[in-house]
């Protein structure tokens, strides 16, 4: 479910993956809740933001859209992380992954996402299961409007920049997803995105996808883009 996906469809999936939880859910203050309550609160969350599906009603109440699609992404990121402490890692996958809906109805709907990194590790994990390059472009396709979509106070905080940063890991996944997909069209926007807005980490990452480019023997076509945004950007880091 990785598309825009209506939202009654993303709570019944997130019912079936935490059904029978029986934890307490730890939020992010310490406190706790049982799983049942969790999952009823999220599904409260997604009700309320289902009166903003008309667009132009999310553009006018933009700020309680956006509130309550972070409250939403808090409540599955806590219920993904009970199952898998719970030793459910398939049903935390799942949670993990529904991020990545939620993410793309908020952006669709010109909401601005303020939660980003349980969406970032849900295309994550999309990636690490996907293969085929037609799937892997249709991944990049939703990370470049989720990326589109970050708020500004995100994307512009200080550590921006710094690994493990979830805008950082956004654009930097984006382009290894848009490589593998095989695709110079999506290569190109990814790159540019990268190298815009992270310049200090074109270099690293241009370099590390030509050693790739050799080590899993990439098509020729594919080469010939991280070869010219390689040879653009070399020498030009930080020392």
């Amino acid at each position: 479910m990785s598309g825009d996906a209506g939202l009654r469809a993303l709570a019944a999936a997130a019912r079936q993956a935490a059904e029978g939880l029986e934890v307490t859910v730890r939020d992010r203050s310490g406190g706790g809740l049982p799983a049942s309550e969790v999952l009823e609160a999220f599904g409260q969350a997604l009700a309320l933001l289902e009166r903003l599906e008309d667009p132009d009603r999310a553009r006018a109440e933009r700020e309680a859209l956006e509130n309550l699609a972070a409250q939403a992404a808090q409540l599955l990121e806590a219920l993904a992380l009970a199952a898998r402490a719970a030793g459910r890692g398939g049903d935390a996958a799942v949670l993990e992954t529904l991020q990545v809906p939620l993410a793309l109805w908020v952006a669709t709907r010109g909401g601005r996402l303020r939660e980003l990194a349980p969406a970032v590790n849900g295309c994550a994990r999309l990636a690490n299961g996907l293969r085929e390059p037609d799937a892997l472009g249709e991944l990049a396709d939703t990370m470049e409007r989720i990326a589109a979509a970050v708020d500004p106070t995100v994307r512009g905080a200080p550590d921006a920049a710094q690994p493990g940063h979830p805008w950082r890991t956004l654009l930097v996944n984006r382009a290894i997803v848009a490589t593998r997909s095989h695709d110079p069209g999506r290569m190109e926007r990814a790159f540019a995105g990268l190298a815009a807005a992270l310049p200090e980490a074109a270099p690293g990452f241009f370099a590390e996808g030509m050693r790739e480019m050799d080590r899993l023997g990439y098509p020729p076509h594919v080469r010939e883009v991280m070869e010219r945004w390689h040879a653009r950007h070399a020498g030009t880091g930080l020392h």
